[in-house]
């Protein structure tokens, strides 16, 4: 299963953190792995090459006013 990256603002943190807890607990069952940059990517690292090597297949973006 391919794994996902969640995009957002920082001031949507909130938000990701949610989705990222509810995605991660049926991804997990199901082969497949939920990336959140203060999560899983540590600092200084290149986010790009990390996703790749992880296995980052798609994106979902949480767009809003901000």
């Amino acid at each position: 299963m391919a794994g996902v990256f969640i995009s957002y603002t920082r001031a949507d943190s909130w938000y990701a953190d949610k989705l990222y807890q509810h995605l991660h607990s049926f991804r997990v069952n199901d082969g497949g792995a939920v990336f959140l940059d203060r999560c899983d990517i540590a600092g200084g690292e290149l986010w790009r090459t990390e996703l790749e090597h992880a296995g980052a297949d798609a994106c979902v973006v949480l767009l809003s006013s901000d």
